[in-house]
């Protein structure tokens, strides 16, 4: 998934699109192309926004020579209009095969091939990769009752479970999803669980870090150098 506008990381690191910004001397994207090819995976489709020209010049170029190194089959499916962060789904369901969906944004050691068995073996509608992460409150953290204030905790870390990004998408699942108008992750989610379909988790403790704008670049740059070990380059 591609199709975003970049607003966050324009508006701090220039007029790039985040998916061809480089960390580490690589595109956002190419990282993410490789990290599939070197799983198997080798039918991608990248989706991207029509407003987008330098991810298409990419695609036709290095993305397809790295396919072809590869041995995998490499296509662009455009949304001239938006169909928000999961609803191209909805067009790419065959109604046979898995559709496994990767953010551009993200630059994470995920192994695909992990969260695919852990789909499988659950034969759940929707598997999600999911892990802990810390989130800080800023302020001081009262707890009250009936009008006193029985404790004070100074800008408490609560340890959240939240979602990586990366998911396995059903056939059943992607059918749910409209494919012409925009629609979410978790719009998905709340019409899997309101039909009582089963929707897996992929607990992990890999490294991941969504890149949206230039503070995150530096610190996936700093990542990746310090753990060169965990990614696929």
């Amino acid at each position: 998934m591609a199709g975003g506008r970049s607003e966050r990381m324009r508006a701090t690191n220039g007029p790039v699109h985040k998916a061809v910004v480089h960390i580490a001397g690589l595109p956002l994207l190419e990282r993410n192309l490789v990290g599939l090819f070197t799983s198997n995976i080798n039918d991608v489709v990248v989706v991207t926004s029509g407003s987008e020209p330098a991810i298409e010049a990419y695609l036709n170029d290095r993305g397809s020579t790295l396919a072809q190194r590869f041995n995998a089959r490499l296509e662009t499916f455009v949304e001239h209009e938006p169909l928000g962060n999961i609803g191209a789904v909805g067009v790419l369901n065959d109604g046979e095969r898995d559709l496994l969906v990767v953010y551009v944004d993200n630059l994470t050691s995920i192994a695909a091939s992990d969260l695919l068995a852990r789909h499988r073996a659950t034969s759940a509608a929707l598997t999600i990769a999911t892990h802990v992460w810390p989130l800080r409150n800023p302020f001081g953290e009262l707890e009250v009752d009936a009008g006193y204030v029985r404790s004070y905790r100074e800008k408490p870390v609560r340890n959240v479970r939240i979602s990586s990004g990366t998911c396995v998408v059903s056939p059943a699942a992607a059918a749910l999803v409209p494919g012409r108008r925009p629609f979410g992750a978790a719009e998905l989610c709340a019409a899997l669980l309101e039909a009582a379909l089963p929707i897996a988790a992929y607990e992990h403790e890999e490294l991941w870090i969504d890149v949206n704008d230039a503070q995150a670049l530096a610190q996936a740059e700093s990542l990746l150098r310090s753990n060169p070990e965990r990614f696929v380059s």
